[in-house]
């Protein structure tokens, strides 16, 4: 069985896979033995980029002052001091986690 090793190289915005096909666990530069493929890293459009910002800028500025509000209302109102409105201040308390921990960290 012929013995085939990857070799990854980063070069500035290309990424270089250079294949050895042979069984002699000798690692030179190029050689005959080897077959080098060019390839582009993949990236994303600059409006991909922009988009992708505006929308997780979105999620996280009324994920934040929604959950607040909820939580701002039920803590202040007495009326609201109910088993139910406890279960929505409980998720609310939840997601406000998930928007100051999670969305950031995801982009």
């Amino acid at each position: 069985m012929e013995n085939v090793t990857f070799f990854y190289e980063h070069f500035n915005d290309d990424l270089a896979i250079r294949l050895r096909n042979d069984s002699s666990g000798i690692y030179n530069d190029v050689d005959e033995n080897m077959t080098q493929m060019k390839c582009e890293i993949l990236k994303q459009p600059s409006y991909i980029i922009v988009l992708y910002a505006l929308m997780y800028g979105l999620v996280f500025v009324f994920g934040l002052l929604g959950n607040t509000f909820v939580i701002a209302v039920i803590y202040k109102e007495p009326s609201m001091h109910i088993v139910t409105n406890y279960f929505n201040l409980n998720m609310a308390v939840a997601d406000l986690m998930v928007v100051l921990f999670s969305v950031p960290i995801t982009f």
